[in-house]
């Protein structure tokens, strides 16, 4: 079964179904080295949300394989999510692109179908892969080989990190809809004396907001406290870059952010000032990276700031003289 390639843009452009929330913030656990359209592993084209992952028939990852066969992998699943959240039947369908020097990636047209959309989540996939929400690529004997993309798209680039590349990209859809405008994808390189192809590079998952800090102490002292935590052990992928320190003098009740500073401050100890004596205060601490504030820690026990009676002032003495 033959199937023409054709323009994709025009389609994409008509869609709009999906939120600006689900962007993707600089790529977690990306696998190997990214292109030039995707300088420190960030697509140019915003709507490249996430990553690829192949599979063979058993539901192994597999990184290459030849050419010829078809399908090139068993299973093709996203790292990230592009369906809108109304989409109740869902379909997946795999494109193949030539990068084209000189333009963004969402500006290229050479493309091919790689075979017709697919339901997911497939119950008949192995594994895990069976109940995945993720976007899922289920291949068939009659798809379209990568070598057959090849021919219909020659790369004849020699510059480095174009030569021998396509670009491999997942999107979905649903009936009465278009494809969905964004999608995960991966790179690959093809072999013309091996006849094989390899992944050079897909980025991982999108970074999440970061777990929350644990281990929050206050020391209080004059109009202050001193506040420190342990930073989460959960990063959501991406470095912890602040933290939002908040008090409460309430119980709980309601709670303020202490400085707009620490948001950009990596130390996991931080003086509060401004604070009244002889009032109790108690405080919670968020970690924040490049997706957002994470979740608020365990409070602290309160602790009340008091005036510093410690010190002892001694007036110079006075001396008078006598006769």
């Amino acid at each position: 079964m033959s199937r023409r390639p054709y323009l994709l843009r025009a389609v994409l452009a008509a869609s709009g179904l999906l939120s600006a929330g689900l962007l993707a913030a600089a790529p977690a656990m990306a696998d190997g080295t990214a292109p030039p359209w995707a300088p420190g592993g960030v697509s140019q084209d915003q709507n490249a949300v996430g990553g690829l992952t192949f599979y063979d028939a058993s539901g192994n990852v597999i990184t290459g394989g030849p050419t010829a066969s078809a399908p090139f992998a068993a299973f093709v699943q996203g790292r990230n999510q592009t369906r809108a959240v109304t989409w109740t039947d869902t379909k997946a369908a795999l494109f193949a692109y030539l990068p084209q020097e000189g333009q963004t990636p969402d500006l290229w047209t050479s493309n091919e179908l790689m075979g017709l959309a697919s339901t997911y989540p497939n119950g008949s996939a192995p594994g895990s892969l069976a109940t995945s929400p993720l976007p899922l690529y289920t291949g068939a004997n009659d798809d379209t080989t990568l070598a057959t993309v090849e021919s219909d798209f020659p790369n004849n680039s020699a510059t480095a990190g174009y030569a021998h590349v396509y670009e491999l990209r997942l999107h979905t859809n649903a009936p009465g809809h278009t494809l969905s405008t964004q999608y995960d994808y991966a790179d690959i390189s093809i072999d013309d004396t091996a006849h094989t192809w390899t992944l050079v590079f897909t980025p991982g998952a999108p970074a999440t907001a970061p777990g929350a800090p644990t281990g929050v102490h206050a020391t209080a002292s004059n109009a202050a406290a001193t506040v420190s935590w342990t930073a989460p052990a959960n990063t959501g992928g991406a470095a912890i870059t602040g933290y939002d320190v908040q008090k409460s003098s309430n119980g709980g009740t309601s709670w303020t952010s202490v400085s707009t500073a620490f948001h950009t401050s990596t130390a996991t100890s931080h003086v509060v000032t401004g604070l009244a004596n002889g009032t109790a205060y108690i405080f919670r601490v968020a970690a924040i990276n490049s997706a957002g504030t994470g979740a608020y820690s365990t409070p602290s026990t309160a602790v009340t700031p008091t005036a510093d009676s410690s010190s002892l002032t001694i007036s110079t003495p006075k001396s008078t003289a006598y006769g």
